[in-house]
């Protein structure tokens, strides 16, 4: 859906600029009903590809059934490219389109943050609840984006590249879990510290990472985006640092469940620790 609309658009587009260069569109004066049309297309095709609330469910199912390897470059890679539309074609090309109706960007932002939180801390599926929790930044950086200062823009840039890597090796850390206990049931887990304690080490840093605890590769951009947004919208700042509190605490209780506490299961007394090729692979992510 998202790619036919982007297409359709692009066509609109070029047919009204008569050229696909990015610089000389940026130059051209179209009318404010081409704007607002060509904003609104664009908007929704950016708006399924970053997989934002109401359209967020095949981000969901790709990250919950797919290999490890292509749910992290789904969710670390693949729902950036949705941001980078935003930055790159909707608010240059489009500016008094987005002064205009930049509260719609603000308003899914701020819907995408709770329902991603809320939904989050309710899965009992490890993967799932990665996925679900993963709609928080990306609220969090499109709100930093339409929030339309300096400061927010970049730190909604610096969240994604943060949150990209960050992600990644929070998915391996849990593939790698489930590929061993043939589930990804968060109540099959526990006390995995013992038996686990290096992937348990890269899950800690992984999970930090990704709920933008200080010193952490997120945090710089998770705090420059906020300080920008609360001097553009303190409300909707303070809204948006709720949510991200409420998907904190879905990334602590899923690292809590699956390390911490006894051995209950004997297939989790079986579980062996990361190889050397798996610590080698994942070693430049943590």
């Amino acid at each position: 859906a998202s790619s036919g609309v982007l297409l359709l658009s692009l066509i609109a587009l070029f047919f009204a600029g008569e050229t696909s260069d990015i610089v000389a569109l940026q130059e051209l004066d179209f009318s404010e009903g081409l704007q607002l049309w060509l904003w609104l297309a664009l908007f929704v095709a950016f708006a399924i590809a970053m997989a934002l609330w109401p359209v967020h469910t095949w981000m969901v199912d790709a990250v919950a059934e797919a290999p490890a390897a292509a749910a992290a470059l789904v969710c670390a890679v693949g729902v950036k490219l949705g941001f980078y539309g935003f930055a790159r074609l909707v608010l240059p090309l489009f500016p008094a389109a987005s002064a205009d109706l930049g509260w719609l960007g603000l308003a899914l932002a701020l819907v995408t943050i709770g329902a991603g939180s809320l939904l989050a801390l309710v899965q009992r599926d490890l993967m799932k609840m990665i996925a679900y929790a993963s709609l928080v930044p990306m609220g969090f950086a499109l709100l930093g984006l339409f929030a339309l200062n300096q400061q927010s823009v970049q730190g909604a840039l610096l969240l994604m590249v943060g949150h990209g890597v960050a992600v990644a090796a929070l998915i391996f850390a849990v593939a790698a879990i489930a590929q061993r206990a043939n589930t990804s049931e968060i109540t099959a887990y526990g006390g995995l510290a013992g038996k686990m304690p290096w992937l348990s080490a890269i899950l800690l840093v992984a999970t930090l990472s990704v709920v933008f605890v200080p010193g952490t590769v997120g945090f710089v951009g998770a705090f420059l985006a906020f300080v920008g947004v609360f001097e553009a919208a303190p409300l909707l700042a303070l809204l948006a640092a709720v949510g991200l509190l409420a998907a904190s605490a879905a990334g602590f209780a899923l690292y809590s469940k699956v390390v911490l506490g006894p051995l209950e299961t004997e297939a989790m007394r079986r579980m062996t620790d990361l190889t050397v090729r798996e610590k080698l692979s994942v070693a430049p992510l943590a």
